[in-house]
C-alpha cells in the first residue's frame, strides 16, 4: 500500500523484514541484538552486524546510525530509536 502525505510518499509492506530488499531498521539504542524484529534482523544479517553496530557506540533517542546489511537482501540497516524519551516521575 502506498499513500501520499503532502510531499511525502509512504509505502507499507507486509512480510518478513529480513527478506525485504528495502532497508530494515533496528530500534535498540545500545545497538545490541535482542528479541523481536531487532533480533530477527541481527540473526538474518549474521554476526558481522553486531560487530559493526558495537563500533557505533550507541546513539541518542531520536537519532539514527547506519551499518551494512551483511547477509540481508538490503544493503544497509538503519538503526533508529523513536523520538520519545521516557522520563522518571518526580
Amino acid at each position: 500500500m502506498t499513500s501520499r502525505f503532502g510531499g511525502v510518499t509512504i509505502e507499507v509492506a507486509v512480510g518478513d523484514i529480513t527478506k525485504l530488499a528495502s532497508t530494515p531498521s533496528s530500534t535498540r539504542q545500545h545497538l545490541a541484538p535482542r528479541g523481536g524484529g531487532d533480533g530477527a534482523i541481527h540473526r538474518a544479517a549474521g554476526p558481522d552486524l553486531a560487530i559493526d553496530a558495537r563500533m557505533l557506540k550507541g546513539y541518542k533517542t531520536g537519532a539514527a546510525k547506519i551499518t551494512k546489511g551483511f547477509k540481508l537482501p538490503a544493503r544497509y540497516v538503519i538503526h533508529a530509536s523513536p523520538g520519545v524519551e521516557r522520563r522518571r516521575q518526580r
